[in-house]
């Protein structure tokens, strides 16, 4: 039996859904009832776990606290979600004999871009930029800790931007443009960056939580093919069957545009780059992503707008 915490949320709905497709027994944990799930309320330093957690051989940790569209949490908030909550889950998965947690953390640890001839990998030293990426290094570190002490099997997964028919921030917003059919001022970018889809995130989520191999292991997610932000515009209108309409303009001017405008994060998502070597998790547990980016991002959206 494997519990997805934050079962009902855009990842965990994908977890769900590749645990039914293979026959995984599986079980949702929730803030509030939801049919077939277990309720837990807020994530937080305090939260009941027990029965969520019976019968249970792993935990795929999705839930907390992210970005917000408007308000932003505090970091306060994001260390009482996002570090004490995993903690807490932790100490009572192994209480109750859980062996395993896959904690699914982010790429933001290792920074928000990457030189353009570096790719972030395994090897890169932490550099959390955010309040979020912050929250999410703290709570690396002492879950090391307190699994190595309990005695759980601890697995650290750092996915990138993860694209889907329902997913949040700087894909919902790019396919909001597109199907809007305005310019969009992307032509000149030439970044590189590596993203990865709904489908396989759940199915690397999966191999972390039942491969003995994966075991104390700190993976980071990407599918292989390096994609520009006009490249996903392109396949986002092929996918929604309407024109690009890509424009030419200076990257200097729309960056300090989006920075004057307080969208400093966004600028960084759209604009620069965030190459990431995946390699390891291949040669450590054999997963390798399915699929070509663009080819998927087009078929994903053809099938939502179909």
């Amino acid at each position: 039996m494997i519990l997805i915490t934050g079962g009902s949320g855009f990842v965990g709905s994908g977890v769900a859904a590749a645990c039914a497709d293979r026959r995984l027994a599986f079980r949702l944990a929730t803030r509030k009832d939801e049919p077939c799930a277990v309720a837990v309320g807020e994530v937080e330093a305090g939260t009941d776990w027990s029965r969520a957690l019976q019968g249970v051989k792993a935990v795929i940790h999705l839930a907390g606290i992210a970005h917000r569209r408007f308000e932003q949490p505090s970091l306060q908030d994001f260390r009482r979600v996002n570090v004490d909550g995993s903690i807490n889950l932790a100490q009572q998965m192994a209480r109750i004999g859980v062996n395993r947690l896959v904690f699914v953390s982010s790429i933001g640890v290792l920074g928000d871009t990457s030189s353009s001839d570096s790719p972030l990998s395994d090897r890169s030293p932490a550099n959390p930029i955010t309040p979020y990426a912050v929250s999410k290094y703290e709570a690396e570190c002492r879950l090391k800790r307190t699994c190595s002490d309990y005695g759980v099997e601890l697995v650290i997964v750092r996915p990138p931007l993860v694209y889907g028919r329902n997913a949040k921030g700087n894909f919902a917003a790019l396919v909001r443009l597109v199907a809007s059919g305005l310019p969009l001022p992307f032509a000149s970018v030439k970044n590189r960056r590596n993203i990865i889809s709904l489908e396989n995130t759940a199915e690397a989520l999966l191999e972390c939580a039942i491969q003995p191999r994966a075991a104390g292991e700190t993976f980071l997610l990407a599918e292989t093919d390096v994609v520009s932000t006009a490249d996903i515009v392109k396949s986002i209108a092929a996918g929604l069957r309407c024109p690009a309409r890509l424009v030419p303009f200076p990257q200097t001017v729309l960056k300090s545009a989006l920075h004057l405008v307080g969208q400093s994060r966004r600028a960084n998502g759209l604009l620069a780059s965030l190459e990431i070597d995946s390699s390891k998790i291949t040669e450590t547990i054999g997963w390798k992503a399915r699929g070509r980016t663009l080819e998927n991002i087009e078929r994903t959206l053809r099938r939502a707008s179909a």
